[in-house]
């Protein structure tokens, strides 16, 4: 597990301030395809029904992330990364091997 998803029990690497507050961590951005180092703030939570139900708020209602809705795997987080929950133009490819181990099948 991530530092992220331990100290600050935020699975999503979902930015901003949460319920517990922030967590600041070392992260990367991308921009104009280029990386760099940073350091980001991200939501912590108290525990982990809180990031979940967070989460499901964040894709679920508002307009944002709609396009993401009803689709599974590659195309979800492709639809994420479009909508902007992501800078990593990789963003796809990397979830998925995260996807395969957890013994989800590809579409």
């Amino acid at each position: 597990r991530s530092a992220l998803a331990r100290n600050a029990r935020n699975l999503g690497g979902m930015k901003g301030r949460g319920p517990a507050g922030t967590y600041e961590a070392p992260t990367r951005e991308y921009e104009g395809g280029v990386e760099r180092a940073t350091t980001g703030g991200f939501r912590r939570y108290p525990r982990l029904p809180e990031f979940y139900a967070d989460y499901v708020a964040l894709v679920c209602e508002g307009d944002r992330y709609q396009q993401a809705r009803g689709k599974r795997a590659r195309d979800y987080y492709q639809a994420l990364r479009e909508a902007g929950y992501s800078t990593n133009p990789r963003y796809e490819e990397e979830l998925m091997v995260f996807y395969r181990q957890i013994g989800c099948e590809q579409r």
